[in-house]
């Protein structure tokens, strides 16, 4: 996995490395910031194998666009889990600026210098990726509570300064507790399902917030595939009534 990500990291460097200074000020410039979430279900006891899903070497792509690499934090957090304490962030390194006045030697050992603690922050990710979605829980849980811990995210996600903001939900996206259940959804009763949702979290979508959010869902049958799909059909109006863009993916 350490060279998987150490290849993928190479050749983006050798991309933006000539880059790396402007003509003005003959600085390195910190490009974009990209602030990432992953939220993990973790209710159905190893029904879904995440990491056959979401791979490390796909968040490694989610910070390079067209050649240029992005900088900012990875998050990893379970959905259902209250606990603070189970959030945990990388920040990825920025590069940092050449000295006035550097030779090219110096630009030269900056820029190796920037590129190594870059990909020390893709290995520590890399460990996260592991804690998070390399584990399988036997535990399957009775309540899945979805609507709060999701909206809380975006929530804070929509106070980042990023350039992007992305919020990956990997869930089969069912609500089932006692702030609603979407087993019992009809489209007659989704009106009343997101009311009381919000009336039971007492908490609301951040609107406008410039959040993108990615689930991922690979279904396992065709009854949860239709579960799937009428849930999403709610969180469809929740997400729309916010301006959340969004999008539904197999795998990233």
């Amino acid at each position: 996995m350490e060279k998987i990500i150490f290849l993928l990291i190479s050749t983006v460097f050798l991309f933006t490395s000539c880059g790396l200074g402007n003509g003005k000020n003959d600085s390195v410039d910190p490009i974009m910031r990209h602030d990432v979430v992953i939220m993990v279900d973790d209710t159905e006891g190893g029904l879904y194998q995440w990491s056959e899903i979401l791979k490390v070497e796909d968040l490694v792509n989610l910070f390079t666009v067209e050649g240029t690499q992005h900088y900012g934090s990875v998050t990893f957090t379970d959905i259902n889990d209250v606990s603070l304490n189970s959030i945990k962030t990388i920040k990825l390194s920025e590069p940092l600026p050449y000295e006035e006045g550097s030779t090219q030697l110096l630009k030269k050992m900056k820029r190796e210098s920037n590129h190594r603690e870059l990909l020390n922050s893709f290995l520590k990710v890399s460990e996260l990726h592991k804690t998070f979605i390399g584990r399988n829980t036997l535990e399957e849980k009775r309540n899945s509570i979805l609507y709060g811990p999701i909206t809380k995210a975006i929530n804070r996600l929509a106070t980042s300064k990023a350039d992007e903001k992305t919020l990956i939900i990997l869930s089969d996206m069912i609500e089932n507790s006692e702030c609603g259940n979407f087993y019992k959804a009809t489209a007659c009763n989704y009106t009343k399902i997101i009311a009381d949702l919000i009336l039971c979290s007492r908490v609301t979508l951040t609107p406008n917030s410039g959040v993108k959010v990615i689930v991922l869902f690979q279904t396992t049958s065709p009854e949860k595939d239709k579960e799937f799909t009428k849930s999403m059909e709610i969180w469809d109006i929740l997400f729309k009534k916010a301006g959340i863009t969004y999008e539904i993916l197999p795998n990233l």
